[in-house]
């Protein structure tokens, strides 16, 4: 796939993530989505010009973004859409979906919400690839300006409300109004959580949306953030497991009668 970014990296850690997949699906060229496109420059044109994709599909909201995403990859199929609205018409067409989300973007709550209706794009063995923050009051604290300047006085709510969320998401205790307080007084997420702990938590929603995890891993990214590859394949029904045992003693069968 081409890809005109001026510098790319072969050492970046999306780029180890994809070589995760060709080991687990070797010479096989990848259809892959990825959710939040952006620019395409914090990942996507590092894994396009080291990995031999067959088809590149971007999504993001916004059109500028979109634009030079796609003067980046040329040939990568670039949508403007809401992800959270456009996970809604997916189709199994993906071998790997990428999401990498703002941690701090509201009013969504990091991918969240594309839960469980990201897998409905997945092929019945796939990959996701999904980037976590382990601290994300750590995470906030060089990004509070940018924060404040958007949301002004929401700013507090947005925070408290982002724990909420990944307490509830995670399953992990809620944060307690003293627990905030332990910062004199200044407001930021308290939800800490390692990577390797959020990995049941995605393999969870994997069995429930009829998926088994055959291979699983924690990479790196940069500070506080870290990489959840999954090896994905579709579990088959009673009923499909059935037709395949029938037809393979008919089979056995069948060889049986035409030796005797």
């Amino acid at each position: 796939m081409r890809v005109l970014a001026y510098k790319t990296n072969n050492r970046h850690a999306s780029v180890e993530a994809f070589n995760r997949t060709e080991i687990r699906m070797p010479f096989t060229p990848k259809d892959v989505l990825e959710v939040f496109g952006g620019e395409g420059t914090s990942q996507t044109v590092h894994y396009a010009a080291y990995h031999n994709l067959h088809s590149l599909t971007a999504w993001d909201i916004d059109p500028e973004r979109a634009r030079v995403l796609k003067e980046l990859i040329p040939d990568a199929n670039v949508k403007v859409c809401d992800a959270f609205k456009e996970v809604h018409s997916l189709q199994p067409a993906y071998d790997v979906i990428v999401i990498d989300n703002n941690v701090l973007q509201a009013p969504r709550f990091e991918h969240f919400d594309l839960f469980p209706a990201i897998f409905k794009g997945l092929k019945k063995h796939s990959f996701i690839i999904i980037s976590v923050c382990s601290d994300p009051g750590s995470y906030y604290v060089y990004r509070e300006a940018q924060v404040r300047a958007k949301l002004g006085s929401r700013t507090e709510a947005f925070v408290r409300d982002l724990d909420n969320a990944r307490s509830e998401f995670y399953g992990i205790p809620p944060a307690a109004e003293e627990h905030y307080a332990l910062f004199s007084g200044r407001i930021m997420p308290i939800t800490s959580m390692s990577a390797n702990d959020m990995v049941p938590i995605y393999t969870d929603l994997a069995i429930k949306a009829g998926f088994f995890t055959a291979y699983q891993t924690v990479l790196p990214r940069a500070r506080y953030m870290s990489y959840i590859v999954l090896e994905l394949k579709h579990a088959s029904s009673r009923q499909e497991m059935e037709t395949k045992t029938r037809d393979k003693l008919e089979k056995q069968r069948a060889e049986a009668d035409e030796s005797s």
